[in-house]
């Protein structure tokens, strides 16, 4: 055999050897992830259960007596604390409802704990107002973009390099107070976040329908998703779909932010509180996706995050 094709054979091999794995992870996460997620229903509800904040997993505890001790110090109010098990993705959400009397403001924190393939825990914070003509304005700490189709009703903006909720409030308020016009409030009251809750995941299947993303099954009364909705969900999670649409959501709320008389993102980023030291390790207390800056014990909830009767 010549010398040059000898180099030959060795050179493919060698470039088999490195991309193999690369290609292997590319048609699993493109190809792959999407055919499996068309096979798997979806129920029209999301079976959602009270949950005792004293009594969740330590982690979990952590996030939400750190955010909710903010949300308290900014007037809100808890009003219901409830939890939904996913079995396929392994992972338990939790949801804890705020309420502010003045305008009407609804927060959330909402925690996912997963196990596999590793024990994680992530989570955001949002704060919106929902008006009784169907739109809304809401702004969240929410590292990167849904994947779901968007309310075309509703203006939202992602601010994930923000842990000061109290600063993230004002920016929601002087958004609100701008833009609001008469547009009225919908009032969201104690046990009524479930029912919240059902309505919005409705009004998404809703949209995703409509779409040509997903359709009903009337054999088992399950959504699935059709192969365009299957493979844009997917696709919308990976390069360069999620890079150009988190490009696209920082330049909005880079705009709305100095209209608003913030400055840009990084001056909003200056004007927040030190994150606060965990006196035990000295590490930053943060859970990944979830901001929190506030001085309370952790592994117990804040006695403002009690629900109110």
């Amino acid at each position: 055999m010549r010398r040059e094709t000898q180099e030959a054979i060795f050179f493919l091999a060698l470039l088999t050897v490195i991309l193999f794995p690369i290609a292997r992870r590319h048609v699993r996460d493109y190809l792959i992830r999407p055919l499996r997620l068309r096979r798997e229903g979806m129920d029209g509800t999301v079976d959602y259960v009270p949950f005792d904040p004293a009594e969740v997993p330590e982690p979990v505890a952590r996030a939400l007596a750190l955010a909710a001790h903010q949300l308290a110090s900014c007037g809100f109010r808890a009003i219901d604390h409830l939890m939904s098990r996913t079995v396929v993705a392994d992972a338990t959400t939790y949801l804890s409802g705020w309420y502010h009397d003045d305008g009407g403001d609804i927060a959330s924190i909402m925690i996912i704990g997963f196990e596999r393939p590793r024990p994680l825990t992530v989570g955001l914070v949002s704060i919106g107002r929902d008006f009784t003509d169907g739109s809304s304005i809401a702004v969240s700490t929410e590292r990167f973009p849904r994947p779901i189709l968007p309310d075309p009703r509703g203006r939202h903006i992602r601010l994930p390099e923000i842990w000061d909720l109290a600063l993230l409030w004002e920016v929601h308020r002087r958004w609100v107070q701008r833009d609001a016009g008469e547009r009225d409030a919908q009032v969201t009251g104690r046990g009524q976040l479930r029912e919240y809750i059902v309505r919005d995941n409705w009004a998404s299947l809703t949209r995703m329908v409509a779409a040509g993303w997903c359709w009903l099954n009337p054999q088992d009364a399950r959504y699935y998703y059709t192969i365009r909705g299957a493979f844009l969900t997917i696709w919308r999670q990976l390069w360069p779909l999620r890079q150009w649409r988190d490009r696209r959501d920082r330049r909005e709320a880079e705009q709305l932010l100095r209209s608003l008389g913030f400055g840009g993102i990084d001056d909003l980023i200056r004007r927040q509180r030190p994150i606060i030291h965990d006196e035990a390790g000295g590490a930053s207390v943060r859970i990944r996706g979830l901001p929190v800056s506030a001085p309370v014990p952790v592994g117990a909830i804040a006695p403002e995050a009690k629900r109110v009767e």
